[in-house]
């Protein structure tokens, strides 16, 4: 999602310029792109050799599609290294509900991110990460939205989603002991 003027293969630093830029001018628009990006490093990290999750990639910079992330689920105060909805398997499918406090920008986003648990009756940080597409799920609003809410985030929904195995990221979701609050240590 870098400009299209940037060069191929802009890293972290330019994308630290990018939001500088945008910050000056509006600081609600740096956020968005910020956390866009932190989302973009998280599938990069740990897309393994996965073709699903290379072509998710070529869409997202073809497209300039809208990563969100969908990590909360109220109960443990923004650790993401902890989930309660796991993701449900059948054949080559996969589902998800869950009571999705927090999700970046809601419903405007494009793609949504989520970190679950791996399967039921299991430890809430035995997890695993998926990607879904707009077309794989549907928001139901839970409560109003918060003028003071956290960050650019809508307010809460339930979340149904549904999609391929393919989907779920393969590298194993290992959150930096130092950044609890990020998959990916930025």
């Amino acid at each position: 999602m870098f400009p299209r003027a940037r060069r191929e293969g802009a890293g972290l630093s330019d994308a630290v310029d990018v939001c500088y830029g945008l910050g000056r001018a509006c600081s609600s628009t740096a956020m968005i792109y910020a956390m866009h990006q932190i989302m973009v490093a998280c599938v990069l990290r740990h897309r393994g050799n996965s073709v699903w999750h290379e072509r998710l990639l070529r869409r997202l910079c073809a497209e300039q599609l809208l990563l969100a992330s969908s990590t909360t689920e109220g109960k443990g105060g923004g650790n993401v290294r902890s989930s309660e909805a796991p993701i449900e398997r059948s054949g080559s499918r996969i589902s998800l509900e869950r009571r999705a406090t927090v999700i970046s920008y809601g419903a405007n986003a494009d793609r949504d991110r989520d970190d679950r648990a791996s399967r039921r009756r299991c430890a809430a940080s035995d997890q695993v990460l998926a990607v879904f597409l707009k077309e794989d799920y549907s928001l139901e609003p839970l409560v109003a939205w918060d003028t003071l809410g956290m960050r650019y985030c809508s307010a809460g929904f339930t979340l149904r989603a549904g999609g391929d195995s393919d989907q779920i990221l393969p590298d194993p979701y290992r959150a930096d002991p130092r950044a609890d609050h990020d998959p990916v240590p930025t």
